[in-house]
């Protein structure tokens, strides 16, 4: 508990999912040496144009507060009003600088979305020395408080917008949805136990065995992590499930053997419970752990710290359950005699042991004749319609896996929160009246030394440096280009000798201004080589079109690359692309991929642990169906309506998969034992569902009451993560109680358990 409730919540940065070795990681590291952080925060309003006074004093608000707050690592801030005036040569006494002077019809051609918005809007530019860390927020914080200064009454309608506004609003509305909906979400979950259950004792048993593995969860992320963001959110809300399911099982075990009246129920119940929860744990760390050969940081820590959570409590679970069942009576008896007395004066009155068992005979005839008939019911359907049933299923398992194939995902801003959200308006409105804020990043890099062994020529590289812009320009999805090139007038082309003199004039300038070139993070100058920058706002840019408008941007560049080359023999160079886009787009892909083929894996290696079970290898295949049934259920069906799939998604098959394993292997243990005993598979699995139907009920009714105050959250991924949640754990009932008992009562039961059969009649049972 110490340790749990240490942990903090974190904020998840990009880079550190991938491998120190990744290419684009290595590239994007690089860049920001040179050039520093690509990120920007877009600060604008409604009517702020270049005559605004609430511009410049906006302004000097931010650059108050970048000198008065050093650790804000506020890097620079620019705003259209200045850029103007500077580009336009109205500030500038210097010679050189007047005669590159442009219009601002030229300002607004050449840089537009970068200096001044589409319809002359005007906007101020932070830059953060720093990817997304803690202090962003309290950045997010300090500039709405300045425009609550600064605009009045109006500061309602202060437009924020890029990656280090998107990551805060991500953070707060995620730990927000928590705040808020935990406690719904706990007394929801409580009432529900409490009405499958029917007794307080049970309910506060069952929930601080499962409450003690989701600080499990928390203290181990705290230790061997020390916060918690990304996709280590789960782990303790899995754990808790987990449990949950375990202890649910063992407490019915529990009531069916004379509950709290008696002392031993409770080791009764473990004795009928232990083996299946063992085996449950097992299979499902087996899972687990193969996550941990991911190279992906958060893949292998879910997979390792799910593990080893499960394993301790399951452990806490099985070696407390019978003492815990005691505490819980003496608990419950002092607490009635004391309220009796309380209320009555009297102490509570001796009834004899015969009247007890009498009044316990009845109570269970009239829950068994209560709960036996759906029972009846549902395991008479589930023989007479056992070949239906079975072939339904398996044509619903088959067209749920080709809807996998159609499965999309997506990890854009927008897609996380409601149309009608303060964030999308003010993505929204910056796209319309500026411009596209998605960029990436392209580098011209270009040797100190040409082929003949000369020094590089400035203008050669500026005239590459230029074909490269005006070819990307060119392209549909790119709204503007930003680079040295942007800021200097056009190169001249052609002989003679006004041209050779207008470019000798462009090289002294230039060769002036590469200090202030550098200062802008346009160009860095190294030992052996340059490195020109080209900045690329890219629009309707989104995860699903990324390839493709990557390998645009690559092969138009590289063939403006080899066109100059080709005109200049001498010159050596060559072009990358990079930025922080880059990183995302492949840790996500990442990230989703390993997790499917991880879910994958751990399918795989839980089926040959089924097959040992249940002693043979056809057997395990086929029982594997009931378990892979809700995940391809819910998830195919995402990808036949194609609804695109996220991180917080996909973690939910994990859930689904340990719970509909603990269901199955607790049905398979009383069917097998039933078998043993002699009795027919329709005589077995009426006993297995009699012995099991509650419980998993039970178990789903919980876990779904729990989740569902999540489900209206803002946040659309805690939103879907609910439905999921939700829809996973019926399917994992349809798949256990429905699809399970036909299967075992079909003519594919003749294939299974086969060799118990076998041992069975040389038994002579």
């Amino acid at each position: 508990m110490f340790w749990a409730f240490r942990l903090q919540y974190g904020t998840s940065v990009v880079e550190a999912w991938l491998p120190a070795d990744d290419p684009a990681l290595g590239r994007y590291k690089e860049f920001r040496e040179r050039f520093g952080s690509d990120q920007f925060l877009i600060v604008s309003w409604p009517d702020c144009d270049l005559d605004d006074p609430r511009l410049p004093a906006m302004v000097e608000a931010l650059q108050q507060l970048a000198t008065d707050s050093p650790e804000l690592k506020i890097a620079s801030i620019q705003d259209s009003a200045t850029l103007v005036r500077q580009l336009s040569g109205n500030e500038s006494s210097n010679r050189d600088q007047r005669q590159v002077a442009l219009s601002l019809e030229d300002i607004q051609r050449r840089l537009g979305g970068f200096a001044i918005g589409r319809d002359g809007v005007c906007f101020i530019t932070m830059r953060l020395a720093t990817r997304p860390s803690m202090n962003q927020s309290q950045v997010i914080r300090e500039v709405q408080a300045c425009g609550a200064r600064i605009l009045g009454p109006q500061s309602k309608d202060l437009v924020l917008a890029g990656e280090p506004y998107q990551v805060h609003m991500i953070d707060q509305s995620s730990r927000s949805a928590m705040r808020l909906l935990v406690a719904p979400s706990t007394m929801l979950a409580l009432l529900l136990a409490w009405l499958c259950l029917r007794s307080w004792g049970l309910t506060l048993l069952v929930f601080s065995l499962a409450g003690t593995g989701q600080l499990i969860g928390m203290a181990m992320i705290s230790i061997f992590v020390g916060e918690m963001a990304a996709v280590l959110v789960v782990v303790p809300t899995l754990v808790f499930m987990l449990t949950l399911s375990a202890a649910v099982h063992l407490t019915n075990y529990f009531v069916d053997n004379g509950g709290f009246r008696k002392s031993t129920s409770g080791v009764r119940a473990l004795r009928l419970g232990a083996t299946p929860c063992v085996l449950a744990t097992l299979t499902t760390v087996f899972g687990f752990a193969s996550l941990s050969v991911s190279q992906l940081a958060p893949v292998w820590q879910f997979g390792t710290l799910s593990a080893m959570s499960l394993i301790l409590a399951s452990a806490v679970l099985l070696c407390t359950f019978p003492a815990a069942t005691l505490a819980f009576n003496y608990s419950l008896d002092a607490w009635r005699s004391v309220g009796l007395r309380r209320l009555t004066g009297r102490p509570k009155p001796e009834v004899s042991p015969r009247s007890e068992e009498i009044a316990d005979a009845r109570r269970q005839l009239r829950q068994r004749n209560l709960g036996e008939r759906p029972i009846w019911w549902l395991a008479n359907w589930t023989r007479r319609q056992s070949t239906p049933i079975t072939l339904i299923g398996l044509g619903c398992l088959a067209i749920s896996l080709i809807g996998l194939t159609r499965l999309k995902t997506s990890t854009e801003f927008e897609d996380m929160f409601s149309q009608n959200s303060d964030a999308v308006r003010s993505l929204h409105w910056v796209r319309e009246h500026i411009g596209p804020i998605n960029s990436l990043e392209f580098l011209l890099r270009v040797p100190s030394t040409d082929n003949s062994g000369s020094e590089s020529d400035l203008l050669n590289e500026l005239a590459t440096l230029e074909r490269i812009q005006q070819q990307l320009l060119g392209l549909e999805r790119v709204e503007g280009v930003l680079s040295a090139v942007s800021f200097l007038p056009a190169l001249p082309q052609g002989e003679g000798t006004r041209n050779t003199v207008r470019r000798a004039v462009l090289r002294r300038i230039l060769e002036s201004r590469l200090g202030e070139l550098e200062e802008q993070n346009l160009l860095s100058v190294g030992d052996e080589e340059r490195v020109w920058r080209l900045t690329i706002r890219v629009r309707g840019l989104r995860g699903e079109n990324y390839p493709a408008i990557r390998d645009t941007l690559q092969d138009t560049a590289g063939k403006a690359l080899q066109e100059s080359l080709q005109a200049r023999p001498n010159m050596r160079a060559s072009t990358e692309l990079t930025g922080l886009r880059t990183v995302v787009e492949n840790a996500h892909n990442a990230l989703i991929t390993d997790l499917a083929s991880s879910f994958a894996a751990a399918f795989a290696l839980i089926t040959p642990v089924m097959m040992l079970i249940v002693r043979g290898a056809l057997s395990g295949l086929i029982l594997m169906i009931p378990n892979l049934l809700p995940v391809a259920l819910v998830f195919g069906g995402m990808g036949w309506l194609g609804i695109p799939l996220d991180v917080a998604s996909i973690l939910t098959a994990s859930v689904a998969l340990g719970i509909a394993v603990d269901d199955t292997l607790h049905f398979l243990t009383w069917y097998f034992r039933s078998r043993s005993a002699g009795d027919s598979a329709e005589q077995a699995v009426r006993k297995a569902i009699t012995a099991c139907a509650r419980p998993m009920t039970h178990t789903t009714l919980i876990c779904s009451g729990a989740m569902l105050p999540f489900f209206f959250s803002q946040f659309l991924p805690t939103s879907k993560f609910a439905l999921l949640m939700i829809l996973i754990l019926a399917g994992a009932i349809i798949g256990d109680l429905i699809l399970l008992p036909a299967m075992l009562q079909s003519p594919l039961a003749r294939w299974i358990g086969t060799n118990r059969k076998r041992k069975m009649r040389k038994l002579g049972v």
